[in-house]
């Protein structure tokens, strides 16, 4: 399939698909794909908009995107790539918070481990723009956003998330 007719397919089923069972189909075939420009735009697009998301969600499905998104986000970061896939990763992320409307104490510090694999890997973004302050823009707000959401690892954080990520534009116009 062409390039373009892929984008359009991917990205439209994020802002398109209805439906519990058609959103778990999605989040599916999403999960087992590389994380590119179009995979975590339908990811944001779902996880953060889609008002069924957190029932299409399973366990293991949020456990294959904790793992994609996390290290997604320190892959970027290490490139010094704050692009709309960085904002749509962090979207997402912060998305699959709201999967604690199904299971409680998903993604809580004590009772999930997955916690422990954002969290580190939230270490690991914070540290690298640390090393890297003087060359990122927008850095007080990305600082501020990755602590919100190692704040919700411990059951609180701010519950606007969502929107202050929608809010932060990219830095630079080189999505793949």
């Amino acid at each position: 399939m062409p390039n373009r007719a892929r984008t359009v397919l991917t990205q439209g089923a994020g802002r398109s698909i209805t439906g519990v069972e058609n959103l778990k189909r999605v989040l599916t075939v999403l999960a087992s794909r590389a994380a590119n420009t179009d995979t975590l735009n339908a990811l944001a697009m779902i996880l953060s908009r889609r008002e069924e998301a957190p029932k299409a969600l399973t366990g293991s499905l949020v456990d294959k995107l904790v793992k994609m998104l996390s290290q997604e986000l320190v892959q970027l970061t290490s490139q010094r790539s704050f692009s709309m896939r960085f904002r749509n990763a962090l979207l997402a992320l912060a998305g699959l918070f709201r999967y604690r409307e199904v299971e409680r104490y998903a993604l809580l510090a004590g009772r999930d481990p997955l916690a422990q694999t954002i969290r580190t890997n939230l270490d690991e973004v914070s540290r690298l723009l640390d090393s890297h302050r003087r060359a990122v823009r927008q850095y007080p707000e990305k600082k501020r956003t990755i602590a919100s959401i190692r704040e919700f690892l411990d059951g609180q954080g701010d519950p606007n998330i969502l929107l202050l990520i929608e809010d932060m534009t990219g830095d630079d116009v080189n999505d793949d």
